[in-house]
């Protein structure tokens, strides 16, 4: 998914045939310029008008019991429970069928398990900017990074859709 940081405030980017949009689903972070759609409120904007554009990956190591060989995850931001997630809280998500404890399957295609961070090994931010600092990149800047559990649930936070 892509972001943008705009006058300090961070955003989930839409490009469509249409043109770029900003999209918020924060009221507090909108202003005249935005048109609401039902639970999210957004506007054009032009790239000169962006500081920076990332698209940004959550990924874990975390050691499962029933599928050892797999060490690095994804966060997915898929959630398998009627409730809201917890701050700490993330899912994972594995191709077919797991029918043990912790794991939630739709029956044959995707199963998710939801772990808390302090579960993880380590956790790591990996970003792929277009635009860094105020200036356009001529190619994609690929850069991961280690961080601490807490930074990492703070950039959850910040970039789920419920915060956007």
């Amino acid at each position: 998914m892509s972001y943008v940081n705009v006058k300090g405030k961070i955003y989930r980017l839409s490009d469509t045939t249409e043109g770029k949009s900003i999209v918020t689903h924060c009221i507090e972070k909108t202003d005249v310029q935005f048109k609401r759609h039902y639970s999210c409120y957004y506007r054009r904007i032009d790239v000169i008008d962006i500081n920076e554009w990332y698209d940004l990956k959550f990924v874990v190591e975390y050691n499962d019991l029933f599928l050892p060989e797999q060490q690095l995850w994804e966060v997915c931001f898929d959630n398998p429970r009627k409730e809201p997630l917890k701050a700490n809280e993330i899912v994972l998500s594995a191709f077919g069928a797991i029918r043990n404890a912790g794991w939630y399957t739709n029956g044959r295609d995707v199963s998710l398990k939801i772990i808390t961070v302090n579960e993880c090994l380590r956790v790591y931010l990996r970003y792929t900017y277009y635009k860094k600092n105020g200036k356009e990149l001529e190619c994609p800047v690929c850069e991961t990074r280690e961080v601490s559990h807490d930074e990492f649930i703070d950039a959850i936070k910040l970039h789920r859709e419920d915060y956007l």
